[in-house]
């Protein structure tokens, strides 16, 4: 499937009264997610609120995109995010939240 060949086909010129949603291959087509992937990747995703670091390495870890994650509130008091995965032995530092 060339996804831009079936982009292209799609109108999205039409008001909302008219409007029609994408093909159902959008959602099916893997080469569409992967698609999506890139799209958000490369711009900031909400994964956790402020609320849930009370202190000095509370911590959140999950997953986007296939991509294993943890952020972390340091000792001055900042965010930070990692990959959470450990470089030397190929495995998840961390789990939920804590």
């Amino acid at each position: 499937m060339n996804i831009k060949t079936e982009i292209e086909k799609f109108d999205d010129s039409s008001g909302i009264e008219t409007a029609s949603t994408p093909p159902a291959s959008w959602c099916i087509e893997p080469a569409f997610l992967n698609l999506d992937h890139e799209v958000l990747k490369n711009h900031w995703q909400f994964v956790a609120s402020v609320d849930q670091f009370t202190q000095t390495g509370s911590y959140v870890a999950g997953e986007f995109c296939n991509e294993q994650y943890v952020v972390m509130k340091t000792e001055r008091g900042d965010l930070k995010a990692f990959y959470n995965v450990c470089r030397h032995h190929a495995a998840q530092l961390l789990h939920g939240e804590g």
